[in-house]
């Protein structure tokens, strides 16, 4: 207690200009001192709550884009250093959350994340990713990032990319990007339940049989859609018949 009231009264001592060069000095060599004192002013009201919001998540950004472009240069970081960036980026999402923030801090932060997960050496792909996700809240913010993801060096997102396309109707970029991408992605499937909404059935049973032959992974799916068509397509005739 003695140490505190002695502090306080040093610190009435110092005019504005004192307080100032003091806080300058003290940011200079504590570099968390910035969010701390934009997480004060947030809990004490003292300023505009969505410069604080801004300010903050730039801060928080800063931290995490410093430790993952270490860990792809280096192809990861420690477990430490893991927590930072995840507590970190909890931390901005519930900023973009709560908050109606431009297009012009969402977008500029959009594109830092990108530049990190093109490099694809940080493992923090996924968490990037769905924070860019957040970041993007209409249909041209997102359609701005599937182009990124599409057009990017990294084809396992580009399942993502196609998702976006479909949710906007843009049905010849969806098409185009699954069709690039089927090594990739599920991408028979897509393209297979894609042609059955259209009712180009034909079509559909087609890409069923081709991604069964080359694709890579288990295709339960394909298989099930053709024991369905086919199994609707038996139903018919019996009917018919009778």
């Amino acid at each position: 207690m003695k140490d505190r009231e002695f502090f306080e009264n040093l610190l009435n001592n110092f005019d504005k200009n004192r307080l100032i060069e003091l806080i300058e000095q003290l940011r200079w060599k504590n570099m968390n001192l910035d969010a701390q004192i934009l997480e004060w002013a947030r809990e004490n009201k003292k300023s505009d709550d969505k410069a604080i919001e801004i300010n903050l998540l730039k801060e928080y950004w800063e931290v995490v884009y410093d430790i993952v472009d270490s860990a792809n240069d280096y192809g990861g970081s420690s477990l430490s250093e893991d927590e930072e960036v995840f507590f970190k980026l909890s931390y901005i999402t519930e900023i973009v959350q709560k908050n109606d923030l431009p297009w012009s801090v969402r977008g500029e932060l959009v594109d830092d994340i990108l530049e990190q997960f093109n490099r694809s050496n940080s493992g923090f792909e996924d968490s990037l990713i769905d924070l860019a996700v957040e970041l993007c809240q209409n249909e041209k913010e997102e359609l701005y990032l599937a182009d990124c993801l599409a057009e990017g060096p990294n084809p396992f997102y580009t399942d993502l990319a196609a998702d976006i396309y479909q949710k906007h109707g843009k049905d010849e970029a969806f098409l185009q990007v699954t069709l690039d991408n089927l090594e990739f992605t599920h991408g028979y499937y897509k393209i297979v339940r894609y042609y059955d909404k259209h009712q180009e059935i034909d079509k559909a049973v087609s890409f069923a049989y081709k991604g069964i032959k080359e694709a890579d992974f288990d295709n339960t799916e394909l298989v099930d859609y053709l024991f369905n068509y086919y199994k609707k397509s038996l139903k018919i005739k019996l009917t018919a018949k009778t």
